[in-house]
């Protein structure tokens, strides 16, 4: 099979250095990657897989499925098959390795099936650590190479959304919207999945609520979730019909090769209340102000406390991101490769804030019964400040009906 891998060789030798030190400084020596988002980072490939990760030295990718793709995909030196999980050990050994006295597993994604059956039957006697806290600081700095593939992710999302105008219309569902926009996402490369770390996320392209759909909580944590065609996947659009006058959220992820980048944007066909009106020129306020507020050095849980007293003194506590017992307490999350990366902007979080981190923030304003009003974009942090990825204008665009 001929394939140009997506990371070279120099690119997965960095990484597996940086994991390599936080590892050390952990006492774990030796780390087994088995999730699919990590293992893709670290190897190139993404098929059945572990990655064998020593404290020093190159990485060992054991194959159980495809073993002549994952060579095509991988630019790692040593990829090999692996008949049987209990031959890890053996295998490891086997190619000079010594087996690790610590064993860093990704503890906060691996089903607790695999993880005792490892512990227990492969790896007894040796102890284990979590290493999923490490591997998500070193996937948390962005690469210039990752940084442009969210700018083209940014700008695939910004071709969809410029047809919003010509497509949206009162009398259709937020379902048809929503099949309009996933339909020239797919032309335009989106690999049709937003990948999730969190147990129990799910996301699919994202979510289009309009009216009082925006203001439906669910299963979903964000600070909107809408109801969904079916209680078996109760968010984002459903057979609502969307009417004149009425807020229409369109909250979409772009995606090239595998990097995400989030955003929201506001419509409405013919008009929209003063009050409304109101509420987006103070979410655009606070918005504008938090891209003024990060910095690097500044901690995730000082801007979420900023933004909070932002949307206090602007008359909208009650309101911000969430209502009632459907408050989330975060303004933002990192984004790469899964929606849910770090940092996390949320409340008493004491991460400080580095430049080479990819976030989305998203300040949201929800009003039962009407429905939401909120903008969202995905920003890198440099040196200097934050710079914005997204680049669909972030105006409420009112619609006239044809």
């Amino acid at each position: 099979m001929n394939a140009t891998p997506i990371f070279k060789s120099d690119i997965l030798k960095a990484r597996t250095q940086q994991l390599q030190e936080k590892m050390r400084a952990q006492g774990i020596d030796g780390a087994l990657i088995k999730q699919n988002a990590d293992l893709y980072y670290f190897s190139g490939t993404m098929q059945e897989a572990y990655l064998f990760m020593p404290l020093s030295g190159a990485p060992l990718l054991m194959v159980r499925r495809n073993l002549s793709r994952a060579r095509a995909e991988s630019s790692l030196e040593n990829v090999i098959p692996l008949g049987s999980v209990r031959e890890i050990p053996r295998t490891i050994a086997g190619h000079g390795y010594h087996i690790p006295g610590l064993l860093g597993l990704e503890m906060d994604v691996m089903p607790a099936k695999l993880f005792l059956y490892l512990r227990d039957d492969v790896f007894p006697g040796v102890k284990i650590a979590d290493v999923s806290h490490a591997i998500r600081e070193v996937r948390m700095l962005k690469s210039p190479l990752e940084i442009e593939w969210l700018r083209q992710a940014a700008e695939q999302l910004n071709s969809v959304i410029k047809e919003v105008p010509d497509l949206l219309r009162p009398g259709m569902t937020e379902l048809e919207l929503s099949i309009e926009l996933e339909y020239r996402l797919r032309r335009a490369g989106h690999q049709g999945f937003m990948r999730m770390r969190a147990w129990n996320q799910e996301l699919f392209f994202g979510h289009i609520l309009s009216g009082p759909s925006g203001a439906e909580p669910s299963y979903f944590k964000g600070a909107t979730g809408g109801k969904g065609i079916t209680p078996a996947f109760s968010q984002g659009a459903s057979n609502r019909v969307i009417s004149m006058g009425e807020p229409v959220s369109i909250d979409l992820g772009g995606c090239v090769t595998g990097y995400m980048t989030d955003q929201t944007r506001m419509f409405a066909i013919g008009f929209l209340s003063g009050e409304l009106k109101k509420a987006y020129e103070a979410v655009i306020e606070i918005h504008y102000g938090l891209r003024e507020k990060i910095r690097g050095g500044e901690t995730c849980g000082r801007i979420y406390e900023w933004a909070c007293n932002k949307a206090a003194s602007l008359g909208y506590a009650d309101n911000f991101m969430g209502y009632g017992e459907a408050k989330m307490p975060f303004i933002g999350h990192g984004i790469g490769l899964e929606v849910d990366e770090l940092p996390i902007f949320s409340v008493r979080n004491s991460m400080r804030l580095e430049a080479g981190m990819t976030f989305a923030i998203e300040p949201k304003l929800i009003f039962p019964g009407v429905g939401h009003i909120g903008v969202e974009d995905t920003y890198v942090l440099t040196p200097e400040g934050v710079e914005v990825l997204t680049t669909s204008p972030d105006e409420m665009v009112i619609i006239t009906p044809g």
